[in-house]
């Protein structure tokens, strides 16, 4: 996946750091499914009530995408996805170390709230930042970065579990929100939305 700079106001590296964020939903939302058997294994239920850790995330992302979509055009999306970046390390942090089910199910939960500000507010500050003529190609290297993240998702999640049990899947999102914040940060914030303005995502 070739990477360049849409213009000015959007480098090479910030492309990454938001394609990372935008990733991190993609990854999680795919990654876990492999685990699942291990998960009633260690919490003694059903494969059937496993599946909740997934349809949790679901529900909340489709839920509160369109919500958060209209919060990071008001209130500036880079900042929170800063915020929103270490909600979901926390969240992580609490999946990993869950001794209950109703626990983890709470973190995955937690996940997901966070991330609901993932791909709307990365899409708010491409239509900011990106050069007009070259927003085509800023959200189609986004698009990439969500799809490789599905495709990679079950790979990942299989080659962690194997390594260290199904607690690495929440850990792995670690290094990842960390180069993803620190590329976020280090970026300019985006210029407020003019209220004449009708932008939608490409």
């Amino acid at each position: 996946m070739t990477i360049t700079a849409p213009g000015p106001g959007l480098r090479r590296q910030e492309m990454v750091g938001l394609g990372l964020v935008a990733g991190l939903v993609s990854i999680n939302s795919t990654m876990i499914a492999v685990a699942l058997p291990e998960i009633a294994d260690d919490f003694d239920v059903g494969t059937g009530t496993a599946g909740l850790l997934i349809t949790a995330y679901l529900v909340v992302m489709l839920v509160g995408q369109p919500v958060a979509r209209r919060v990071s055009d008001r209130v500036g999306a880079r900042g929170l996805i800063l915020v929103a970046l270490i909600g979901f390390a926390a969240a992580a942090v609490l999946g990993a170390l869950a001794t209950s089910f109703g626990v983890l199910v709470a973190a995955r939960a937690g996940q997901a709230v966070c991330a609901i500000i993932f791909v709307p507010g990365t899409q708010s500050v491409l239509r900011r930042l990106a050069e007009p003529d070259r927003r085509g190609h800023a959200f189609g290297v986004h698009g990439a970065f969500l799809a490789v993240g599905a495709a990679i998702g079950p790979v990942l999640g299989g080659a962690v579990t194997a390594a260290v049990g199904w607690e690495g899947i929440f850990l792995v999102n670690l290094p990842i929100v960390a180069v993803a914040f620190v590329l976020v940060a280090a970026m300019p914030t985006p210029p407020a939305p003019s209220p004449l303005a009708h932008d939608t995502p490409a």
